[in-house]
């Protein structure tokens, strides 16, 4: 999606995520209600690294919060992908068909590696 199509569906997520956050609810749970290690402290880790090469304070809820609403401007990138899969397809799709098609996707053609299909074998020759 690129042009007036993503600036639109841009604007009108915004205008949802920041002026009637409250009706809209997820469907799934995306983080653990409950934290553990070692997984708490890279988050942490993570998080204090992003928002100071940002530049942000960690008492500066505004400038966090402008930061997060940056997600749905696909963070200026020119184009933005939509991926959607049937809700009756169970996590595994979501984790591993989501990500190992947006992977190839989102690489430039450069980093792609394609293995060619093996040469059928002729009778009388050896492989």
């Amino acid at each position: 999606m690129t042009g007036q199509a993503k600036r639109s569906l841009c604007d009108d997520i915004l205008a949802a995520a920041t002026n009637d956050a409250a009706q809209h609810v997820a469907e799934y749970e995306y983080y653990p209600n409950d934290w553990f290690e070692p997984y708490q402290q890279r988050r942490r880790e993570n998080g204090f690294s992003l928002y100071e090469k940002l530049g942000i304070e960690r008492n500066d809820a505004t400038a966090r919060q402008q930061q997060i609403l940056r997600n749905y401007q696909f963070f200026d990138a020119p184009v933005g992908l939509l991926i959607s899969l049937d809700r009756r397809l169970n996590t595994g799709s979501y984790y591993m068909d989501l990500a190992c098609s947006s992977r190839t996707s989102c690489s430039p053609p450069e980093a792609r590696v394609y293995i060619p299909a093996p040469k059928p074998h002729s009778p009388g020759t050896t492989r």
